[in-house]
């Protein structure tokens, strides 16, 4: 989606700068049949997961969650990227539908972490211990790409 900003606004001109910065690059796979995203917005103030967060799956329930490495309920591995923002209201908890992307090229500098998580941060648990989250999203199917990357005339 692309986004403008007014730079200067003169009485005979304007001077807008765009960004076509896409985050879903090409022809992505997306899935989102029985798949429940699940947030409990237990804080004082409304939230917004934005697109291209990383998602991972709690094995018990089979709900998606924002990835975090520290976690142990099975979401420390990552299974998809969000596609859409979700706004959940303070002290609600959101349990719906939502598609993610499972395969494809996608805009690395658009990926949402949880918290400190960086690409190059380490999982500690679990058989993916000693592999970094860059890898673990590649081996998904996923390819991150650089925003030069992501500017070509191709992208259209």
């Amino acid at each position: 989606m692309s986004q403008n900003s007014i730079v200067f606004r003169g009485q005979n001109q304007l001077f807008v700068n765009t960004d076509l910065t896409k985050l879903f690059v090409f022809n992505n796979d997306f899935y989102s049949d029985n798949n429940t995203f699940y947030y409990n917005n237990s804080g004082s103030t409304d939230v917004t997961v934005p697109a291209g967060t990383v998602l991972g799956r709690v094995t018990a329930t089979g709900f998606l969650v924002p990835w975090t490495h520290g976690a142990t309920d099975g979401s420390q591995r990552p299974v998809g990227i969000l596609m859409n923002d979700v706004y959940i209201v303070y002290g609600e908890t959101y349990q719906q539908g939502q598609p993610y992307c499972i395969r494809g090229q996608v805009a690395e500098q658009l990926l949402g972490l949880q918290g400190s998580d960086t690409l190059d941060t380490v999982v500690t648990d679990g058989y993916t211990a000693g592999t970094r989250v860059r890898d673990l999203i590649t081996g998904l199917g996923i390819k991150l790409i650089y925003s030069d990357q992501n500017t070509m005339p191709d992208n259209y």
